[in-house]
């Protein structure tokens, strides 16, 4: 139950939804970072073999960082520290008993919640269309009742609270977390499914409820152009897959500009706090009202935040050690219960749209730790 709470902590600490506010302050959101990080290390061991290979790694990319010293943010030497924190926790300590969640709490608090997102989303939308309904990075969270259910076989309560998910995704105006979470949808469905015949089933009742939600006006047109998520359907549905480009143009050229980097960089990265120059102007369209970039990136050209985890993570880390990390965890998912599954997937879903900010990345680490710090006895026990 400590941490679920700690969870549920990190979820409701920022609130950036509708005006845009954001009224915990720093000091009460800085400590429950903290907690979680204590919490990591609470009755912990030290995996020593782990701990030699973590902190090699880290002084590469130090000595990485020190090289390229013309070039660093601050804020992203921050962030890319606080991730090498984590990822240590994760890979070098383990806590004795395991480390559990309590998912039957978790899932009736955010079946509550999300109750209350769709209140903000067909009462209040006049208040926030054009803009997001929310900025927090833990807003993937959202996926996870739809996901427990499906995980424990509840089929006509999954598919109900997938149809109530589903506007509020579409409120949050991201692609990326609307497409993983389908892509959840069908991992959760394919691990833990009894029949081959149910499993399109979840699929297709998802993509009905959509365009039911989606076509509710009888502008379609303007109502898809109104956000990210169904706007994508729209582009796909006059031009087809043919231009990948108009689809999501600032995503292409940060991958262009990200692999146009020499092989070394893109294989084993450019260290902390680094960034990527855009010398062929692929990003030279992009607005000083972009919410990704700051003002400075603009005008200098020199960009530090992307939109994509192997853009963003590979370019600190390099694509190997991402794909070594990714790789490690997918291994994870033997001998898990079909609850715990639900947080294996989840973790994916964290990873891919959650890692551009502490409460995510916190977050999604809780997650992970539990999925490969489990206690042995039980499954879903509260540690």
């Amino acid at each position: 139950m400590r941490n679920t709470l700690l969870l549920l902590a990190l979820f409701f600490s920022t609130d950036r939804a509708i005006l845009d506010l954001d009224p915990t302050p720093s000091v009460v959101r800085y400590m429950i970072y903290l907690t979680v990080v204590a919490a990591f290390l609470h009755k912990s061991i030290i995996l020593i073999p782990h701990t030699i290979l973590t902190v090699l790694l880290i002084c590469g990319y130090v000595s990485l960082t020190l090289l390229n010293t013309q070039h660093l943010s601050t804020t992203q030497l921050i962030h890319d520290g606080q991730l090498a924190i984590l990822l240590f926790t994760l890979l070098c300590t383990r806590t004795k008993g395991g480390f559990g969640l309590d998912l039957s709490f978790l899932y009736l608090v955010i079946v509550a919640y999300l109750v209350s997102e769709l209140v903000n989303f067909f009462l209040f939308r006049q208040q926030w269309y054009g803009t997001y309904l929310s900025f927090d990075t833990t807003k993937y969270l959202i996926a996870f009742p739809s996901l427990y259910a499906l995980a424990t076989r509840r089929t006509g309560v999954a598919l109900a609270l997938i149809g109530l998910t589903i506007p509020v995704l579409i409120g949050y105006v991201t692609r990326t977390l609307f497409l993983s979470y389908f892509a959840g949808l069908v991992g959760i469905s394919l691990l833990t499914g009894r029949r081959r015949g149910m499993r399109p089933i979840y699929l297709g009742g998802s993509i009905a409820v959509a365009c039911m939600l989606a076509l509710y006006s009888a502008d379609y047109t303007q109502v898809f152009e109104g956000y990210k998520a169904l706007n994508m359907l729209l582009i796909i549905q006059h031009q087809g897959f043919s231009s990948l480009q108009q689809l999501d143009p600032v995503r292409f050229a940060e991958s262009q500009m990200f692999f146009q980097l020499p092989p070394l960089q893109v294989i084993f990265g450019r260290g902390f706090g680094s960034g990527i120059s855009d010398a062929s102007g692929a990003l030279a369209f992009v607005t000083f009202d972009q919410s990704a970039f700051s003002r400075q990136e603009i005008e200098t050209g020199y960009f530090y935040s992307f939109h994509d985890f192997w853009v963003d993570i590979g370019l600190r880390y390099g694509l190997l050690p991402l794909l070594v990390f990714i790789t490690w965890f997918f291994l994870q998912k033997r001998g898990l219960s079909g609850e715990n599954k639900t947080l294996w997937v989840l973790s994916f879903v964290g990873i891919v749209s959650a890692f551009y900010g502490i409460e995510g990345l916190l977050a999604t680490a809780l997650l992970m730790r539990a999925v490969i710090n489990r206690p042995r006895n039980a499954s879903v026990q509260p540690c």
